[in-house]
């Protein structure tokens, strides 16, 4: 037994009766620490970044600058070609002044003017009529006359006839007088019989002629009445032919005006401003609605007009800060310039509207919303000098539709999941 106990040395028996109070520490290297701290430190920034930063979602639109009282844009009212340029781009113009003439005479196979050969036929034609107008005038006039005469020739007649009449009465009364004298007379065989008789015979004389003047003034008076309806009628009748003849002359004058118009045509300026773009040349042929001459009127500022999608339209309200990049001016050379949102169109503008607006985005495959920026300024620093804008400068823009923080967006996909789900 003592042989085998003394197998293992007494050190060693010793040590493993001897158990040590705590574990085994191996001492780290200042590396190891470094590394474990700086990993903490950059979870830590990771999680902060995430929770406090912020991802903003920009919309990238285009347009163009426009004055902010519009560019008048002067089309042709009707086909020809334009027979003379009376203006040039970068001229003042005022409002009334003319433009430009436009010329839209046809000829014939013989070579004549087919408006010059209508116009001498209605100019002809305006003679005749106002002559005829002078002559029914004149007769009308003569004959009114004439009645008048006889209205005047009725009523001296007349008034002679009552005078006539009054002393015919007159007479009657004192023969009346006479006679009842004279019958008291012969009654008391102071007269002879036949001395009242006569009596009696002139009194009846006497109411005979007094008839006869009577009937003399009823006659002049009923022959008055129809010279004077005929007075009137004529009178009428000279009005009405009058106002008949003039509404054919006015018809005829209204005829020339239109061919006269049809044939040259002088367009004058609506209002007043410079002239921004004169796009045809003189004995140029144009058809009708073509644009000629544009004016930016005067008094106005430059505007930047720029178009949205649906997409993007709901998040831009005014106020807003838009950041602008003129193509013009490269933003790499002459940096952002800054504007702000002043209008929002309340409706989506189809192509066609905006195109007659001559303002045509490069994409215009959907309806888009306009948003009118207000600059900060109107020229642009370039070199140290300030260069101005110019109507029709194509302008890309950047406008902050959404703000979002990071986390928000990394847990975007989950959250729209969640709602899916449920």
């Amino acid at each position: 037994m003592s042989e085998n106990r003394d197998i293992f040395r007494k050190e060693y028996v010793e040590s493993r009766l001897n158990t040590a109070p705590g574990s085994i520490l191996i001492a780290s290297s200042i590396n190891q620490r470094i590394a474990a701290y700086a990993s903490v430190l950059i979870i830590i920034m990771i999680v902060c970044f995430l929770y406090f930063g912020e991802y903003t979602k920009k919309a990238f639109l285009e347009g163009m600058v426009m004055p902010s009282s519009g560019l008048i844009k002067i089309r042709a009212p009707s086909s020809g070609f334009i027979e003379d340029l009376v203006v040039n781009e970068g001229q003042t113009v005022e409002s009334g002044k003319p433009l430009y003439l436009i010329n839209s005479e046809r000829f014939d196979i013989s070579g004549t003017g087919v408006q010059s050969a209508l116009l001498k036929s209605l100019s002809q034609q305006y003679q005749m009529l106002e002559s005829q107008l002078d002559y029914e005038l004149k007769m009308s006039s003569i004959k009114i006359e004439e009645l008048n005469g006889e209205v005047e020739k009725l009523e001296s007649e007349i008034r002679s006839a009552e005078k006539s009449l009054e002393l015919a009465k007159q007479k009657t009364e004192l023969k009346q007088r006479t006679t009842e004298r004279y019958s008291k007379l012969a009654s008391e065989k102071y007269v002879s019989e036949i001395s009242y008789q006569n009596e009696l015979i002139d009194l009846v004389s006497l109411l005979s002629d007094e008839e006869s003047f009577s009937s003399r003034v009823s006659s002049l008076e009923k022959q008055l009445q129809v010279v004077n309806h005929q007075k009137d009628y004529w009178t009428i009748q000279k009005d009405v032919r009058e106002k008949e003849l003039v509404r054919q002359l006015q018809a005829l004058e209204q005829q020339e005006i239109e061919l006269s118009a049809i044939g040259t045509t002088t367009i004058n300026a609506p209002v007043s401003g410079i002239i921004s773009a004169v796009v045809v040349e003189q004995g140029q042929a144009i058809t009708a609605g073509d644009t000629v001459v544009s004016i930016i009127p005067d008094m106005s500022d430059f505007l930047v007009d720029l178009y949205a999608p649906s997409r993007d339209i709901g998040f831009i309200t005014e106020g807003q800060e838009v950041g602008l990049r003129f193509a013009a001016f490269p933003f790499e050379k002459f940096g952002i310039q800054k504007g702000k949102v002043v209008q929002i169109s309340q409706s989506a503008l189809l192509p066609s509207d905006i195109e007659l607006s001559g303002q045509i985005p490069k994409d215009i495959g959907e309806a888009l919303y306009r948003v009118t920026v207000e600059l900060e300024k109107q020229t642009v620093t370039a070199y140290g000098r300030e260069e101005p804008l110019r109507v029709g400068m194509a302008v890309s823009a950047d406008i902050r539709v959404e703000k979002r923080h990071l986390y928000e967006w990394l847990l975007g996909p989950i959250q729209r999941i969640r709602e899916k789900v449920q």
